[in-house]
């Protein structure tokens, strides 16, 4: 009579898959602050360059990335008011053509003028669409 094979692995099996794996030595003359980031100092080095700024360059400094940062706040508020505009313009464009659509399918006397009107105010929504999103993306 035939056997059928065991499909679990072998105990000499399991023990030979299993290697240690090999761990990377850190680069010569770095140690545990070395591995971080490259391009960015550890915490050694920013309390070398505080020792090396006198008072009035740290002042400077501090006023400096104040500025970038109000800068950066001040861009980032014209450019949310600008899509909030484009937005509130888009919702209003959006309105007054569903009550255009809806005046043109009361007006429709048979369905040729009801698909003819139809069509009329999809290909303009469609260009309102492209212009909206055309505005949206490309307008600076």
């Amino acid at each position: 009579m035939a056997r059928k094979s065991s499909t679990k692995p072998t105990a000499a099996k399991r023990t030979s898959t299993k290697r240690p794996r090999a761990k990377a030595s850190p680069a010569p003359g770095k140690g545990a602050a070395g591995s971080s980031t490259p391009g960015r100092a550890d915490f050694g080095d920013m309390a070398k360059m505080a020792r090396a700024l006198s008072p009035e360059q740290a002042f400077e400094l501090y006023k400096t990335n104040a500025k970038l940062a109000l800068d950066v706040i001040n861009t980032a508020i014209e450019n949310t008011s600008k899509l909030r505009r484009l937005q509130f313009e888009g919702e209003e464009q959006g309105r007054s053509m569903q009550r255009k659509a809806i005046r043109h399918a009361a007006e429709a006397n048979d369905p040729q003028s009801l698909v003819a009107a139809g069509q009329s105010v999809t290909q303009e929504a469609v260009e309102k669409a492209m212009q909206y999103w055309n505005e949206m993306f490309y307008s600076r």
